[in-house]
Parts: structure tokens; sequence; C-alpha cells
């Protein structure tokens, strides 16, 4: 027998794949103001955010707020990531495990709390190509605070997703 959730969950993935696709319809999107298109336009505007800059080629390391933060970009693949470290996953224990999942639904935006290579990472994933200079100021500022509130309200930003009807 099925355990409930995993019904729940392929029913709306059912719904989802039965949804009308709409995707050649679509006119593209407007141009951003300031695109960050590649590593040199990324490079500058990090320079223009931090004075203390370690560089190494697609990948930057500065502080904001006193919260480290490294960018790593790919050109060849478009894209782009902000992290910042928050805690040995080791440490997790199971309640906060299941709080930073709850988050990562309605309390983190664009950011999210993830996993990689032993560490709970704030992160913040973008295409490089697409992303404006407003979408990475943004993307910093959830990172930063994701990892400044993890503990407490394990929140990116003032506003929860669906408190007033989003």
């Amino acid at each position: 027998m099925c355990h409930p959730t995993a019904m729940a969950v392929a029913g709306l993935c059912a719904v989802l794949l039965a949804l009308p696709s709409t995707a050649s319809n679509q006119e593209a999107p407007p141009q951003q103001a300031n695109p960050i298109t590649d590593y040199a336009s990324l490079r500058k505007f990090i320079q223009r955010w931090s004075n203390d800059v370690n560089e190494q080629p697609g990948r930057w390391f500065f502080r904001v707020h006193d919260t480290p933060v490294t960018v790593l970009a790919d050109e060849q693949h478009n894209r782009m990531r902000v992290i910042s470290p928050v805690a040995a996953a080791a440490e997790i224990d199971p309640d906060k495990l299941r709080k930073m999942l709850e988050a990562n639904f309605d309390r983190t935006l664009d950011a999210r709390y993830a996993i990689w290579k032993g560490q709970v990472w704030a992160a913040y994933l973008h295409p490089l190509a697409e992303l404006s200079e407003k979408q990475f100021h943004t993307g910093v500022e959830q990172v930063v605070n994701l990892r400044l509130n993890y503990g407490t309200t394990y929140s990116s930003a003032d506003i929860r997703f669906g408190e007033d009807g989003g």
C-alpha cells in the first residue's frame, strides 16, 4: 500500500503533466536593466559591492555584514551560485533539518538551504546570462539572511510566501 504523501505527490505530478504547455506562445521577457552576463560584468559588480574580494577563476570570496559569501560562476553552462556556509551537516538534528526544509517552501524566497560536501549552505542559483544586478543583489541579501536566521526564523526576508494570499 502506498503512503498517503507518496500518492498525493504522484497525483500532483499527474495534474501538472496534464496542463497544456504555453511555452511556444509566450513572448520573450523584457530586457532587464543592468544585466550581469559574464565573468567580467559579475567581477565589476562584486568589486563595487566589496573592497576586499579574493578572486580565483570563476570564484569570488568576500564578506557582507561580516558574513562570508562565495560566488561561483560557469559561463560555459550559464550558471551562477551565491553561497555561504551555515553549519556542519553532521551537527544538524532532525528537528532543525525539518525546519530548514519547511523554510525552503515558505520563508526562503529565492535562496535555499542545501547540503553539499558535509556542509549546510545558504544558496541562491540563477542563470548567469539572464542575471540582473538587482537579482544578484537580492540573491546575496537572501543568502546572508538565511545564514544569519539559521536556528531562529530560517527566513531570507521579512515576508513569508502564502501569508498574504501569494
